[in-house]
């Protein structure tokens, strides 16, 4: 349980994290205020056990696929501690103070000290900029390596500073490089903003605020931030709005809200957005994505192909195009839009991941690999390609390789819910059950209403003779879904193991009505009616599960012990001589035949039956049969 403890040690420092930061931005708002008047099926892996001659799990669907990182739910955990500690810089690239009026002069002195008071560390350029020369200003950002630049246009004077200004964030973190990407298409929005008072600057400080916290995933800070300067923003005209890029502030908190889920406010701030600047390109891209992460593809699909009109170039909206296309169901659609983003951009790391996906969906498994594999050369730090590649190494049966792939995605995000379940699921093919267990714990404590997690625990608890314990994790899966068929097929093995055949077969017989006739179910009530006494019953049942799987080693051990229970010694010995044929490693058959041997006085046929048991398993009560029958042999 050690990943638990590392894990309750995170949360404790995160908790503090947010209380301390809470804290200083509280009283920063009031300082603020007071000095300022005068935002393709990529989540992850919902993986089910593969079928073994007699695994506790049955097959169920196809693994989900994540959707698509572009799109897929991304962690609302905020990192927190990812932040940087040293303060993050912003360059100030204006004239000389004495250029400007005195008005203007205030008002660069409060977007200063406020940009202070929120924990920026301010560097002052005086380069020259020219309005809209992007390229300039994010080379002398990331000289200093800092997260914004902010440099003024001619005719800041007298009226109004006006500004533009660039985020060039340091986090090189999937979420942060896919806003990035969603805000900067081919043509860089031109993000012009004419500061005229103290409170402009205000609002703008809360702004630059805001998108930092995106950027970084703090989205309970980000929406604090930008609520701010929504709030500003509902009191003044169109115009107004327009002058200090409001629709910005909606986009940023529209992108934050769809991260948290919060989608009917996202779409709202994304509509006023559109309202706001109708021919924004990113504006649209942001309300496709609030339908998307809804499953709304049919909805997202006009609204992506309405931001290529506006910009054709623009390689998210391509992308996620394709992952809406995927969605639907259209693969041919989905791969044209994303060969078209690649074409754009063939380095662009989420594309190689949203093909894959698709690549997956067709069942080409080494095809969706080599995505997978591109898009983590060129963005080593993303964690959905290394999950995405281990669900497609789980298909193909490399354990191994799925196994580091999930160990590197949790490493790059570790509240990955979903793949310390997936993790979990390669450690029970192994038959490491204790590792498994301690993912699925993982899992459940991240996604407390993650009920595979609770399921493929209880059977791991199965496998290690748990049985209590597994009973109340399928218990609690079926009070949250009465209709969970597997956990009734698998509580039911819990039930037989604990000699509670009547509840056994309850859960059976509603496994049989929810799942159908399938060999498993028909073998396993079986079972339960042997132990029972229902020898009827359970006859019919072993004789159907080998009808459906002629090769159904435990139907033929199961019938054999029924017909030795009735004393029908040579179909006992028949249906034993079968199951050895289909299974010759497992002991316990070859313990029953020789029991059924003994009892016809074929004692060297049950003689050589115990000594190939022993060769299997050692047991002391074998080696006293076998020195019993050799003096009787001897005899």
């Amino acid at each position: 349980m050690g990943r638990l403890n590392k894990l309750n040690f995170y949360v404790e420092r995160l908790s503090l994290n947010k209380l301390q930061r809470c804290l200083f931005f509280g009283l920063t708002i009031v300082l603020v205020f007071v000095s300022g008047i005068g935002l393709s099926k990529a989540d992850s892996p919902d993986i089910w056990l593969q079928p073994r001659p007699e695994a506790t799990a049955i097959p169920t669907s196809e693994t989900e696929q994540p959707k698509s990182p572009s799109s897929g739910a991304p962690s609302t955990t905020v990192l927190e501690e990812e932040i940087q500690d040293n303060l993050p810089r912003i360059v100030l690239n204006l004239e000389p103070l004495e250029a400007y009026s005195l008005p203007i002069q205030g008002v660069i002195e409060s977007l200063q000290t406020q940009l202070e008071l929120f924990g920026f560390d301010i560097v002052l350029e005086q380069q020259e900029i020219k309005q809209g020369d992007y390229d300039t200003a994010a080379h002398i950002s990331e000289g200093h390596d800092a997260e914004l630049i902010i440099w003024s246009l001619p005719g800041s004077a007298e009226v109004a500073l006006q500004l533009n200004y660039l985020a060039t964030p340091r986090r090189d973190r999937r979420v942060t490089r896919y806003v990035q990407r969603l805000l900067l298409p081919s043509q860089t929005p031109d993000r012009r903003i004419a500061l005229r008072s103290g409170l402009d600057a205000t609002y703008f400080s809360y702004l630059v605020l805001g998108q930092y916290d995106l950027f970084y995933e703090a989205h309970d800070l980000a929406q604090g931030a930008l609520d701010q300067t929504v709030n500003y923003l509902t009191v003044l005209s169109n115009d107004q709005i327009s002058e200090l890029d409001g629709a910005s502030a909606y986009i940023f908190r529209s992108i934050s809200l769809t991260y948290t889920e919060d989608y009917g406010p996202a779409l709202e701030d994304a509509d006023r957005a559109i309202e706001l600047v109708p021919d924004s390109q990113v504006a649209y891209h942001t309300r496709a994505d609030v339908y998307r992460r809804q499953d709304a593809d049919s909805l997202a699909i006009p609204d992506y192909e309405r931001a290529l009109d506006l910009d054709p170039f623009y390689v998210s909206a391509y992308g996620n195009l394709g992952n809406a296309y995927n969605g639907l169901g259209n693969r041919e659609q989905a791969m044209v839009s994303q060969n078209k983003a690649l074409e754009l951009d063939p380095e662009d790391p989420f594309t190689y991941n949203d093909r894959g996906i698709i690549f997956f969906d067709q069942r080409d498994y080494w095809a969706a690999i080599a995505d997978y594999t591109r898009s983590i050369e060129l963005f080593g730090n993303y964690e959905y390609p290394y999950s995405n590649r281990a669900n497609a190494y789980y298909r193909v049966n490399n354990l191994e390789q799925a196994l580091a792939d999930y160990s590197r995605a949790i490493e790059i995000d570790p509240y990955f819910a979903k793949v310390y379940y997936a993790r979990g699921v390669i450690y029970h093919e192994m038959d490491q059950y204790l590792l498994a267990i301690d993912d699925y714990d993982v899992s459940i404590f991240l996604r407390p209403e993650y009920l595979l997690a609770y399921h493929n625990r209880g059977q791991a608890d199965n496998q290690l003779g748990r049985y209590d314990e597994a009973v109340r994790d399928f218990d609690y899966v079926l009070e949250q879904d009465p209709y969970f068929a597997y956990a009734y097929y698998n509580r039911g093995i819990s039930h037989i193991q604990l000699e509670n055949y009547d509840q056994a077969i309850s859960d059976l017989n509603r496994a049989f009505e929810l799942i159908g006739d399938i060999y498993q179910t028909r073998g396993r009530r079986g079972q339960a009616y042997l132990k029972a006494g229902y020898y009827k019953e359970a006859l019919e049942d072993f004789n159907r599960a080998i009808e459906l799987n002629p090769d159904y080693f435990n139907a033929y051990h199961w019938r054999g012990n029924l017909y030795e229970e009735v004393e029908n010694f040579d179909a006992a010995i028949a249906d034993y001589t079968r199951a050895i044929e289909l299974d010759p490693t497992d002991p316990y058959v070859l313990f029953d035949r020789a029991q059924v041997y003994e009892r016809l006085g074929e004692y060297e046929l049950a003689l050589a039956d115990y000594k190939a048991y022993q060769e299997l398993d050692d047991w002391d009560f074998v080696e006293y049969r076998i020195r019993q029958l050799e003096d009787r042999v001897d005899e």
